[in-house]
């Protein structure tokens, strides 16, 4: 995820104060991260 070029996918991390990174965690199948993105 890190490693991700946003700006190649037209889009942009969303840092406004008060947007909020999620994260969802089902130790059986998978770790998500929900981050606010904006289109460029």
């Amino acid at each position: 995820m890190k490693n991700f070029d946003y700006a190649a996918s037209g889009y942009c991390l969303d840092i406004t104060q008060g947007r909020v990174f999620y994260f969802y965690h089902d130790p059986e199948r998978f770790w998500k991260y929900v981050r606010p993105v904006k289109k460029l």
